[in-house]
């Protein structure tokens, strides 16, 4: 084979490896807490809730989420069927309306040891929307109105060298930043309307609180490595066919 030829191949070895990661992603839903009158968890996946506290649900965005009032929230307990696996896209979203957001935080899911950056958690803090996902904290840009109900969704971009994170409210980008690796929430509940001590409790209606990620399908992997190699075998015949310059 030419070194013509074999630069051929290290360019479509390159082609297979960008198309393969664009191609399609396996989803797979961790939890997804609907509301609508129940605590059971909708993925199918057992990680059902109980109430702590006052169990009562509101109309929210044309369903019904947990009616929490300050002092009620619903706990997940911890366990494996709640990790998510490294540099993988995820997902953290709920449907929220809240009461009367203040200068604190008033947690609407919480994953995470107050203090650190060990887990996840979606908040208020102040009058902004707040996510905390991979060592990281972004706070968004849209101002939160009593009364009025959104769309927030934390998105994880896991992909190395650099993965990021994205804030979205009602469908529209509210921040971005560089993050670092996921973490799962050690051994810290999952938990609607508080944090892991108890405190910072919401007070408004939340519905469809999901945790969920994406992993590349078999056959994506496949063409992954397939690119891998061919790239590598194509890299290394050419570095044996370079004469060194006079």
């Amino acid at each position: 084979m030419s070194t013509a030829s074999r630069l051929a191949a290290a360019s479509a070895a390159l082609t297979v490896i960008v198309s393969a990661a664009a191609a399609p992603a396996e989803a797979y839903t961790v939890i997804d807490l609907t509301g609508n009158n129940t605590t059971a968890d909708a993925s199918g996946h057992g990680n059902n809730g109980v109430w702590v506290g006052t169990s009562s649900y509101a109309p929210i965005g044309g369903t019904t989420g947990f009616n929490l009032d300050g002092s009620s929230y619903v706990d997940v307990p911890a366990g494996p069927g709640l990790n998510v696996p490294v540099n993988t896209d995820v997902t953290l979203s709920a449907l929220v309306d809240p009461a009367g957001p203040g200068l604190g935080s008033e947690r609407v899911i919480d994953k995470i040891t107050v203090g650190t950056a060990d887990g996840y958690l979606i908040d208020i803090l102040g009058d902004r929307f707040r996510v905390i996902m991979a060592g990281v904290a972004l706070i968004g840009s849209t101002p939160v109105v009593a009364g009025t109900t959104y769309q927030v969704e934390a998105v994880y971009d896991g992909a190395l060298p650099t993965p990021t994170l994205s804030l979205f409210v009602d469908g529209a980008l509210d921040g971005t930043t560089t993050a670092g690796a996921w973490a799962n929430g050690g051994a810290n509940d999952f938990k609607v309307g508080v944090d892991s001590q108890g405190r910072n409790t919401f007070t408004g209606v939340v519905a469809n609180a999901v945790l969920a990620y994406s992993v590349p399908e078999p056959a994506t992997w496949t063409l992954m490595l397939a690119g891998v190699a061919g790239l590598g075998v194509a890299l290394r015949t050419r570095r044996r066919t370079t004469v060194p310059a006079a």
